[in-house]
């Protein structure tokens, strides 16, 4: 039996491996927006993380800057929204629940988020159920 597709699969998954740790070696120096789909009904809520690539320099600072404008931009545009905002060490966690909108208020914010932090590479992940 000749042994060349079993090779060929075993450096198949070598390459993967590599382009995944060139990823994750990368997104050190990221910001990475994820969306999370938390429950889909009853009550349907959905998360936008943001997290801070170990590589940034004060990224305390950065999340906070971060969640006032989040914090400012939920005032001006969405203030009805249910939502709740989680500050962590290297994350910041927004959690919207149960209405209508909570969909493209989510969308918006990760469009409005991209450009202010534009100095910083950004990268998304994810989905939520609504825009797959």
């Amino acid at each position: 039996m000749d042994n060349k597709d079993g090779d060929g699969i075993i450096e198949k998954i070598k390459d993967m491996q590599e382009i995944d740790k060139e990823r994750k070696e990368k997104e050190t120096s990221m910001i990475l927006l994820e969306r999370i789909q938390i429950n889909e009904n009853n009550p349907a809520i959905a998360q936008l993380k943001i997290t801070i690539g170990e590589k940034i320099e004060k990224p305390q600072d950065v999340l906070k800057q971060i969640k006032e404008y989040c914090d400012n931009f939920i005032e001006k545009t969405n203030p009805f929204v249910e939502k709740d905002i989680i500050l962590s060490p290297g994350k910041l966690i927004i959690e919207a629940r149960e209405t209508f909108q909570m969909y493209s208020f989510l969308k918006k914010l990760e469009e409005e988020l991209k450009i202010v932090i534009k100095r910083y590479e950004v990268t998304i992940h994810g989905s939520w159920k609504a825009f797959c």
